[in-house]
């Protein structure tokens, strides 16, 4: 079906990174005529193709008893687990304790028999090779005869190991993304990129692509993330808010073998310094997450040779043995994620969803930005519900 056949739909989504393929999906299951309008050749094609494929279930919220994002968390990774098994698979993850601020084994103790407690149903309705076992605390004596080299990390006092969830092939699961949705009866486009909004007595009514074509909708929302103020910028009628204010987000493929068969939290020694994770990948480490300020545009992200060097030298500090210099970056994966302040690296708390016609601009017009892979399925139901 050619986007121009005059068909009328209940629903026109702009973007899809894994925010607008859920939503998709999520619409066309509960009967609504959708389809979604993507302006690059692939779908997922940026910070969906580039996030760190870590699906996790909410145990560093505990830390300030945020317990609605620690619920919201598990629930969507059972989700994924549930609904893509032979995509997502368990991922072990090791966090040696050497007594640097809650980072000592009765803490993670209790954080671990919380998160036990109020995760007991993580399980539930998951094929029995993808159960997550309970988290728990090693001695100092068991992570040296796991993981010898950190057997030198100064005051060692022994290591948190919990279970997440991983997709190691953010391509497949993609795909896998695409046709459910198109299974379910959306309809995706690649390559139609939108270069407007209509509207027609103050309320959206659908948009015209680039080469001409006029989509048709009842509602429209804008999940291009990155590039929301821009896709707004056309219509007057809609507030000058920053919509998106970016920061960038990157990780690094390292030739380099990985130390640990899961996941391994690392910390460099200076102060202040973020916990990173390594993992292994097609026989490589994959290292994230990283955060730098930025200012710049979102069609080309490309991280300052300075954030990368920072990185590095963060992760060699913290593990010395790997002997990791500039030779060992293989890839590096970049993109944008929302903060709070624009020029910060403080990351919102909550995805975006707006609904403009309460703002004064064009009633059926909305805009949503997810700020985590793991919840996009519960953002795309959030943002359905307000629309009815």
């Amino acid at each position: 079906m050619s986007l121009d056949s005059g068909e009328r739909f209940d629903l026109a989504v702009i973007g899809g990174g894994v925010a607008g393929l859920c939503l998709a999906y999520e619409a066309a299951r509960a009967g609504r005529r959708v389809v979604l309008l993507e302006r690059e050749a692939t779908l997922a094609a940026r910070t969906s193709a580039n996030w760190f494929r870590i699906l996790h279930g909410g145990l560093r919220y505990l830390q300030t008893l945020d317990l609605v994002r620690h619920r919201e968390s598990v629930l969507a990774r059972r989700e994924w687990l549930r609904d893509f098994p032979d995509l997502i698979e368990p991922l072990p993850c090791l966090m040696p304790l050497a007594g640097r601020g809650l980072k000592r084994p009765w803490a993670f103790r209790a954080a671990l028999a919380l998160d036990a407690a109020l995760a007991r149903g993580r399980n539930r309705g998951l094929r029995p090779d993808r159960h997550l076992a309970a988290g728990r605390v090693l001695t100092a004596a068991d992570v040296r005869r796991l993981l010898p080299p950190l057997g030198d990390l100064p005051g060692l006092e022994g290591a948190a190991l919990w279970q997440d969830a991983v997709a190691r092939d953010a391509p497949a699961l993609a795909a896998a993304l695409a046709r459910r949705a198109e299974t379910a009866g959306a309809v995706l486009r690649t390559g139609a990129a939108v270069a407007e909004i209509l509207v027609e007595r103050g309320r959206a009514v659908g948009v015209r692509t680039e080469d001409g074509a006029r989509v048709t909708a009842a509602a429209v929302v804008n999940a291009t993330g990155p590039w929301s103020d821009l896709t707004l910028g056309h219509l007057p009628s809609i507030r000058r808010r920053d919509l998106f204010r970016p920061s960038l987000a990157f990780n690094l493929v390292l030739d380099r073998p990985a130390p640990f068969d899961g996941a391994l939290a690392v910390q460099a020694s200076r102060p202040n310094a973020p916990i990173l994770f390594v993992y292994p990948l097609n026989g490589r480490i994959f290292a994230g997450t990283w955060h730098a300020p930025w200012q710049d545009g979102p069609d080309q992200v490309t991280p300052p040779a300075a954030a990368i060097s920072a990185f590095l030298a963060d992760l060699a500090d913290a593990m010395p043995w790997l002997d990791l210099r500039e030779d060992a970056i293989h890839a590096v994966h970049a993109g944008l994620l929302p903060v709070n302040h624009p020029g910060s690296t403080d990351l919102t708390g909550r995805p975006l969803i707006v609904d403009h016609g309460r703002e004064g601009g064009p009633a059926g017009l909305h805009s949503i930005a997810a700020i985590k892979f793991t919840t996009a399925p519960m953002l795309a139901r959030k943002i359905l519900a307000r629309m009815r």
